[in-house]
This record gives structure tokens, sequence and C-alpha cells, in this order.
């Protein structure tokens, strides 16, 4: 070989040499870019610029990259500047974790414009004791978590609402907090967005807590005057689960209200079923007896006593008895109830109408003559509920010759 093919050669391997130190110094601040590492990659980058080799076209994409990532340096330097702790990963996209404390709450408005550079962003505002979160959070296109635990959360700017894609999760917190403020139309938003959801199969298999919401907004449905809505919700809520205690409570306690006793039996049965309760039983007994169906009334308050020895348990028997026509009855329920809680003062209409069914009229008198012109333990008049209850008793055929003395009395 000549010397001068020798050159030759020698030139060709030196350009190949430094073609391919080019290479690896830019594919290493592509990789150390995409990996997060946006000074080292920064660096990467510079260094092939001034490789010999480089050509027009590869210096023209090196400095877009150099661009890119003198754009993630300075985010991060605002980012540490504002004293704000972070996690950032690219495993899926560019996520970031952003954790604020009482002390640099302040200075989230301001960092709105690069935590929108993300795709993912998760911002950690716990345990704050906010009472509002600020308008600027609606702005977070990318905001995929807000964790907002332990606040007291009393309203919500209208820009929290054009949030897309926040957890349901989220939207929960922020509805529970409301409502316990008492903000029910804002925290009825809440709850709806997670609603809306339902029909999606995929938000079923993670979100296992549909029920929840739609009971919450019947919960402020209710709260907001509109029952027709809040019995929709409250039944979907049963639907997806019937084994939620809370949201028999709120039905039964509705149909009760709304004078629809037989569905509130149903309920009410239900309700005992899975967790029986002294309120339960009452209001079973109770509409039993509204029904006229006293005999189930009296089974109904038995078999609660059997739960809980309650005062009113028996006084809802003392009632019921009266009705049966079984005076004697009446009368040990209504002093078991009377022992059991002596303020418990209204039972004095059972007993005192007990007797006169017993044809005990004078210790009848008695009870009509010290309590006719007093009130009972919530404030009733007593001398209109005695009138009342004669008057029950005849329109389901008990008649007693004394009524007539009774009403004398209470003249």
């Amino acid at each position: 070989m000549t010397k001068k093919n020798i050159i030759s050669v020698l030139l060709i391997f030196i350009s190949i040499s430094l073609n391919a130190q080019y290479k690896s110094l830019f594919l290493s601040g592509v990789g150390m870019y995409k990996d997060g590492y946006y000074n080292s990659a920064l660096k990467k980058f510079n260094a092939s610029a001034t490789c010999s080799d480089a050509s027009v076209e590869d210096l023209a994409e090196i400095n877009k990259w150099i661009t890119k990532c003198k754009k993630w340096i300075v985010i991060f330097d605002k980012l540490k500047a504002a004293n704000i702790e972070y996690n950032y990963s690219t495993y899926n996209g560019k996520t970031i974790w952003v954790e604020f404390n009482n002390e640099n709450i302040a200075k989230l408005p301001d960092l709105i414009l690069y935590l929108n550079c993300f795709d993912n962003v998760t911002l950690l505002l716990l345990y704050l004791n906010l009472t509002k979160l600020p308008k600027e959070i609606g702005n977070l296109t990318n905001l995929r978590f807000l964790a907002i635990n332990g606040n007291n959360l009393q309203s919500l700017p209208k820009e929290i609402f054009s949030l897309k894609r926040i957890r349901l999760e989220d939207w929960e917190e922020m509805g529970e907090q409301l409502a316990e403020n008492k903000n029910f139309k804002q925290a009825l938003n809440c709850f709806l967005k997670i609603t809306k959801q339902y029909t999606n199969e995929h938000n079923q298999d993670y979100y296992r807590s549909f029920d929840h919401a739609y009971g919450y907004a019947g919960w402020c449905y209710k709260n907001l005057g509109d029952t027709v809505n809040a019995l929709l919700y409250f039944n979907k809520s049963f639907e997806i689960n019937p084994n939620n205690h809370a949201t028999l409570i709120e039905l039964d306690n509705l149909y009760y209200k709304m004078n629809d006793y037989i569905k509130c039996i149903e309920i009410t049965k239900k309700e005992i079923e899975l967790k029986p309760t002294v309120r339960a039983y009452l209001i079973l007994g109770r509409s039993y007896s509204i029904l006229k169906n006293y005999n189930k009334a009296i089974s109904t308050f038995k078999e609660a006593l059997l739960f809980d020895k309650n005062a009113y348990f028996y006084g809802g028997l003392s009632y019921n008895y009266l009705f049966v026509n079984k005076p004697i009855e009446a009368i040990k329920s209504a002093k078991q109830t009377l022992d059991l809680e002596p303020k418990f003062i209204s039972v004095y209409t059972n007993l005192a109408l007990a007797y006169v069914l017993n044809n005990e009229f004078d210790k009848a008198k008695t009870i009509y003559l010290h309590w006719k012109d007093k009130q009972d333990q919530e404030g009733r008049n007593f001398k209109k509920m005695f009138l009342e209850d004669i008057q029950m008793l005849e329109s389901v055929g008990i008649i007693h010759s004394d009524f007539e003395k009774v009403r004398e009395i209470l003249k």
C-alpha cells in the first residue's frame, strides 16, 4: 500500500470516529432527556454540537433538543425556588406529584402555567384546613389527582368544575366536605360528576362506591327540598347495593314523611334484617299502626323488646293494645313505659283510656284532671290528645259509655 493510500484510509477512519462520537453524544442526550435528566442531557447536546462533522441539519436538530432541555430546567428551577416538594417520573408520560403546605400554598396560582407543561399532575393539598381552593386549579388541564383530605371546604370556585380528568374519588372527597358544611348545591354537583360515569363499565370496575355517591346525591337533593330526585337517587343507591344501611335509613324516613307507609314497611323490614335498631323498629311499628294493622304493630313491638327493653316499645304496645280492645295489656305496657322512662308522660293518654275501657273510670278521671291543662314531653296539648284518641277508637268501632264522661271532664 502506498503512502498516499495509507493517509486516505486514516482520514476515513478519523472521519468515522468523529461521526461516531457525535452520534454517541446525541443519542446519549436523547436518552437522558427521556429519563428526565435535563441538565445532563443539555451537556450532551452542547457537546454534540461541537463535533466537527455535525451537519447543518444535525445542528438544527440539536438546537431543538437544547431548547426543550432549557424549558424543563426553567420549570424545575421555578418549583425549587417556590420550595415545593415534588416527585417526577417519565414512566407514563411526564408525571409530577406536587405537595403544598401552609407556607407555600399561596404560590400555587403562579405555578399553574409551569405545571400545565406536564402530561399528568397530582396535587397534594393534605390537612391544610382549607375552606376553599384556588380558582386557578381549574386551569390545570392535565390534573389527574387532587388529594384534599383533611381540609374543610365550604365552597368551590366554579372553575374547579371544569376539570375533566381528576379521579372520581376526588369529586367524592370534595362533595363530602361541602355537604358536611351544608353547601348542598355544590356538593350535589360533585356527586353528579360521579353518577354520570356509572354507565361506564370500566369505571364500575375501579370505582366501587357508586352506591355511596348516589346516596349522597339523594341526601343533597333531600336537603335542597327536591323529594322526587332524592327518592330517585336513594333508590338507585339501593339498587346498586341493597345492603347500604345509610341509604335504607334515608328511604324509610322519606317514605314515612310522604305517608307511603306500605313502601316504608318494605324498606324498614330490609333495614331490620340487615341491622336492627330502635329507630327502625319504631318506624315499622308506627307504620303498621297508622295503617290500622294493630296486631302487626303489636307483634313488631314485641319483637323489638327482644332486641332492646325500650320505653318507646312499651309505649307502642300500650297504644296498639287499645285498638284491639285489650285494656289490661295496655295498662301493663303503659306502666312498664313509665317505670323505664318517667319523663315519657305522653303515655298517660294510653293509660287513661285503658282504665276507661277496663271500667276503672275513677283512675282514668284522676289522670284526665291532672294532665288536661298540661303539655307532654314534646310540647303537645294533653287535652287535645285525649280527645283525639277517643275519636280514633270510635272510628274503628271501639265504643264505651264513659267516653262522654271523659269529654265532660275535658270541657
